[in-house]
């Protein structure tokens, strides 16, 4: 996370560190095909509200409106 190595995190590398950690989720540096199947799994799950096991316009523009997006 301490891209420049000063021992500092910046809020620019917390920032962009948090995107490969949420994917990394035994934290050993490396992403897993097991951990990315699994993070999109559970994204997916998040998105499809009905869970019909699709994702409509709806669930995705809501979805994507809670994340701040």
């Amino acid at each position: 996370m301490d891209s420049n190595k000063d021992r500092a995190i910046t809020q620019a590398e917390y920032t962009a560190a948090l995107p490969f950690a949420v994917f990394d989720q035994n934290a050993d540096g490396a992403i897993s095909r097991e951990e990315f199947l699994a993070t999109h799994h559970r994204m997916f799950m998040r998105f499809d509200a009905d869970a019909d096991q699709r994702i409509s316009f709806l669930e995705f523009a809501t979805a994507q409106r809670a994340a701040g997006r």
